[in-house]
């Protein structure tokens, strides 16, 4: 399974494919709680410097500047599917 994410991306990387994006259909299914995606990171590796430039980018995601991201990126009637807003 692919996240819908990372289709619509590779589907705007490849010219012979950005049609098929118009026909593509999103919906939830019935039945099927959202997932979550996300990355593991050790609080033990990372530097000084890059654990205090970390908490930056999530103090940056907590004010929207991820989901304005995504919506750049992403057509609205289809980020309903694919991102959740916390």
């Amino acid at each position: 399974m692919v996240a819908p994410s990372v289709f619509l991306t590779s589907l705007g990387k490849d010219p012979a494919l950005a049609d098929l994006r118009e026909k593509l259909e999103f919906t939830t299914l019935e039945g099927l709680p959202p997932t979550e995606s996300g990355a593991y990171i050790s609080k033990r590796s990372p530097s000084a410097a890059d654990q205090a430039e970390l908490y930056a980018l999530l103090e940056r995601a907590r004010k929207g500047v991820l989901w304005k991201s995504f919506q750049r990126y992403y057509p609205a009637e289809l980020l309903q599917y694919f991102v959740l807003q916390h």
